[in-house]
């Protein structure tokens, strides 16, 4: 999925008020993020041992990197 610069901006809530000078080390949150980080949470909140989770989620992810760059 290709995103404009402005829906980009748009799924980084600071993007509306401040100006970001990328650097690789510091960047603001986007929306997608937050919403990634608060689901891995709550998944550990309500269930923290599920069995096999961490080895499925890493190979989702790793399929995911491997289309984004065409590998």
């Amino acid at each position: 999925m290709t995103l404009e610069p402005r829906e980009a901006r748009n799924l980084i809530p600071l993007a509306g008020h401040y100006i970001h000078m990328n650097h690789a080390g510091v960047s603001p949150m986007s929306d997608r993020g937050r919403a990634a980080i608060e689901q891995v949470v709550e998944g550990m909140v309500s269930r923290p041992y599920r069995d096999r989770w961490s080895q499925e989620e890493a190979d989702r992810v790793r399929g995911l990197v491997g289309q984004l760059i065409n590998a």
